[in-house]
């Protein structure tokens, strides 16, 4: 049983490694440039006043870099030790909801494979914090936790990244009963008033923060400029331009794989969305919500934006395969 139990953290440990050293070796020609703008969100001057508020990240790589090695040494020790808290974390997640050891780290390497294959480069410390939480976050909506426990999952988040907002609009949305009947329609029914003011009360709260410490702690771009292109929404608006380059200019280009990615993604989780549970049909919703951000305030060939897409797609996939197995043995 240990020696088992050994093998199983061993492999664990060793896809992590592997994982690593690829991405060390990606961004071999960029580490200085990624630490930079980590660094620049601790001096108030970041690349863009979107990333002030995103403090997790840049001040847990600082405190590494205390134990008297640079800030870029700092970042590569932060890499590899968000690679192995994603790799158990999925592992003992899936575990948790009924994966054999073995499934999980099949599992593990499918999620390293696209997590791989989504760096080009830039990828920055609250992209991998994402990951994380975003695991627990499918996990939470999938085994209908309380309502309460997302708090401090929202709590770590905003200190992250202002994705936690989606937190709040998930707790709307799980406010209602949603259910698709036989005919294909779409019946909505309230079913917790106090569900419903916890999920608006985050999204305000998580807003008004982002906007306060935007704004107390920004002092200028990196180059010394304000930022006055986003100032207003502090934030990229793209949609016309990302719509462009999803439906026509990947596919006459070398950034074809990213539409195919989310077509692709879409298309396979809806293809499924009659049989899906309440909990299955909500973590779709929020799904398809953050492919709508990434389109509306990111930037498509920024494929670092589509991690936090890959636990769904992990863990919606697991259900999928379950209640499949469940059918055809039923």
């Amino acid at each position: 049983m240990h020696a088992h139990k050994f093998l199983n953290i061993s492999s664990i440990i060793f896809i992590s490694l592997v994982v690593y050293q690829i991405i060390r070796q990606l961004y071999a020609p960029y580490w200085e440039e990624i630490s930079g703008i980590s660094y620049g969100v601790i001096t108030g001057k970041p690349e863009w006043l979107a990333y002030q508020n995103r403090l997790l990240g840049p001040y847990l790589i600082y405190l590494i870099s205390l134990l008297g090695i640079s800030y870029i040494s700092a970042y590569k020790v932060f890499v590899l030790l968000s690679i192995l808290v994603q790799s158990f974390t999925l592992v003992v997640l899936l575990k948790n909801i009924g994966e054999t050891y073995q499934s999980s780290i099949n599992y593990l390497i499918i999620y390293s494979f696209m997590y791989i294959a989504l760096q080009e480069y830039s990828f920055y410390s609250w992209d991998n914090i994402d990951a994380v939480l975003f695991m627990f976050f499918v996990w939470g909506i999938l085994r209908s936790v309380s309502p309460l426990l997302f708090i401090p999952l929202f709590l770590v988040s905003i200190f992250n990244r202002e994705s936690a907002l989606f937190i709040g609009i998930y707790l709307i949305i799980d406010a209602f009963n949603i259910e698709i009947n036989k005919s294909k329609r779409i019946n909505i029914q309230l079913k917790s008033v106090k569900e419903l003011i916890l999920g608006i009360i985050l999204l305000i709260l998580g807003i008004a923060y982002t906007n306060l410490i935007r704004e107390l702690l920004f002092i200028s771009r990196a180059n010394g400029f304000p930022d006055e292109q986003h100032m207003i929404l502090g934030n990229h608006f793209n949609l016309e331009k990302n719509l462009f380059d999803l439906f026509y200019e990947n596919f006459i280009s070398m950034h074809s794989a990213n539409s195919l990615f989310i077509f692709g993604s879409i298309g396979y989780l809806l293809y499924f969305v009659r049989q899906y549970s309440q909990p299955q049909l909500k973590a779709f919703i929020i799904f398809i919500c953050l492919v709508l951000n990434i389109l509306v305030f990111g930037i498509i060939h920024e494929t670092r934006l589509y991690v936090v897409l890959l636990p769904f797609l992990i863990f919606l996939h697991q259900n999928i395969k379950k209640v499949s197995s469940a059918n055809r043995f039923s």
